[in-house]
């Protein structure tokens, strides 16, 4: 029986020391898996960190990105703006310079025509006096030439308003032109006078489209100040 009983202590000694190493190995893998899951967690964290740092760090880049662009494209549209601006304040200059000098080109020069045409009939008038009709013939020259200077000036200030005017407001000014040109074809031919009714008849045609163009001009200039 003794040994019985040794046995059973034995067992019992046995059993309990084994549930005591269980209990231990247990608690000793619990703490070892706690270990790794923290330092799986711990890995985790630190990866969705520096994905989330690096995540932040390519949005900011892209939101400089976007900001330079954006003030990029804001830049070229004022660009854009002040170069319309500009542009369209040059035109305005080059509209204004050109109805100035048309004005001044005009300005005389129908009266200087019709003087001219009177002064060729004087060395008619005059012919059986050599000496004054060569003096008048003289004068008619010099007179032809300036007219023909002027109304060049005249054609030369409308090829640069051209551009500028509507297809009635050419009209008007070609028209003038044209009743010009009739005048500087006749004081062309030497043999060509004109009676003083004739005259007049040019006097009365030249004048009426000379105020035509006149007022056309004043409504061209008030145009381009309105702009």
């Amino acid at each position: 029986m003794p040994d019985l009983f040794g046995f059973a202590g034995e067992v019992l000694s046995t059993g309990v020391i084994s549930g005591i190493l269980l209990t231990v190995a247990a608690y000793l893998g619990r703490v070892q898996i706690t270990n790794l899951l923290n330092r799986d967690i711990e890995r985790v964290k630190i990866d969705l960190l520096h994905q989330l740092e690096a995540a932040k760090a390519k949005h900011q880049r892209e939101l400089e990105l976007y900001k330079v662009a954006l003030i990029a494209d804001v830049e070229r549209t004022k660009a854009r703006q002040d170069l319309k601006k500009s542009a369209g304040m040059r035109i305005i200059d080059l509209e204004m310079s050109a109805i100035i000098e048309t004005y001044h080109a005009l300005k005389g020069v129908s009266v200087e025509m019709l003087i001219t045409l009177k002064q060729k009939n004087y060395e008619k008038m005059f012919s059986a006096n050599e000496v004054a009709a060569n003096l008048f013939k003289e004068e008619f020259l010099k007179s032809r030439a300036a007219a023909n200077e002027h109304v060049f000036k005249l054609r030369s200030a409308f090829n640069l308003i051209e551009i500028f005017l509507t297809t009635e407001q050419k009209k008007i000014f070609v028209a003038y032109i044209d009743s010009l040109n009739v005048i500087q074809a006749i004081l062309g031919l030497p043999d060509r006078y004109l009676t003083d009714d004739e005259i007049d008849a040019f006097s009365e045609d030249v004048f009426s489209k000379e105020r035509d163009l006149v007022n056309m001009i004043k409504v061209a200039m008030n145009s381009a100040r309105e702009m």
